[in-house]
């Protein structure tokens, strides 16, 4: 099996959230659509009282929460490095790139290994 090209897009915040929203439950792409749009009907019409409430919110369920997307997307990589040589290499050559230069230059080394 060949790997996926764009299997590291979104990075960053996006990914963790992503995992996050995979992981309670969100599989299509309308889950995601409605999230985005509650959230910007949300920040257009009550931002300062939803900034006010999450001055207040307990940092420990962020943490759980930061937790679970990490393990799910610790999961997806762990899979990617069973699969076989060429995922393997990939994973690994991307990693190195990201670690010792920058995030774009991981992505391009990625792309151009896959």
């Amino acid at each position: 099996s060949s790997p996926r090209w764009f299997g590291g897009l979104p990075m960053c915040h996006g990914a963790g959230g992503l995992a996050g929203q995979h992981r309670f439950g969100a599989r299509t792409n309308l889950s995601i659509i409605v999230l985005g749009t509650i959230k910007f009907i949300l920040g257009m019409c009550l931002s300062a009282a939803i900034l006010q409430i999450f001055r207040y919110f307990p940092q420990g369920i962020l943490a759980a929460l930061l937790a679970v997307s990490s393990f799910e997307l610790a999961i997806a990589s762990r899979t990617a490095m069973t699969e076989g040589g060429d995922s393997a290499r990939m994973c690994l050559l991307t990693a190195c790139f990201t670690l010792f230069f920058n995030t774009a230059v991981g992505f391009c080394a990625g792309l151009v290994c896959a």
